[in-house]
C-alpha cells in the first residue's frame, strides 16, 4: 500500500482545484492508493478515482483542522473549527 501525504492548494477553499486534482491522476499513475491531503484548513471533498487497469485511489482533498487555533471568532470563518479522521482498513489479498 502506498499513502501519499500532500500540502497543497489555497486556504480555505472548500473544493478541490484544478491541481489537486491533476496531481491526483498523477498519484494514481503511479499506483498510489491513498492520498492524504491538508492545508486549506477547511474540509474538502474524499473520492476514488479508477483508471482503465481498475486500480483505484481514495483522496482525501482536504482534513480540515483537527487541532489549530483558528476560530470563527478570529477568522469569520465557521469551516475552519472543522475537522476529520480518515479511518483505512486494509487487507492483503
Amino acid at each position: 500500500m502506498i499513502v501519499f501525504v500532500v500540502h497543497w492548494d489555497s486556504e480555505y477553499q472548500r473544493s478541490y482545484d484544478k491541481f489537486q486534482k491533476e496531481m491526483a491522476g498523477r498519484l494514481n499513475s503511479f499506483d498510489v492508493d491513498i492520498i492524504f491531503g491538508s492545508h486549506p484548513h477547511v474540509i474538502q471533498p474524499i473520492e476514488t478515482i479508477e483508471r482503465e487497469d481498475e486500480h483505484k485511489t481514495v483522496i482525501a482533498y482536504s482534513l480540515g483542522n483537527f487541532i489549530f487555533n483558528q476560530r470563527y471568532e478570529f477568522l469569520n470563518n465557521r469551516y475552519t473549527e472543522d475537522g476529520i479522521v480518515v479511518y483505512v482498513t486494509y487487507q492483503k489479498n
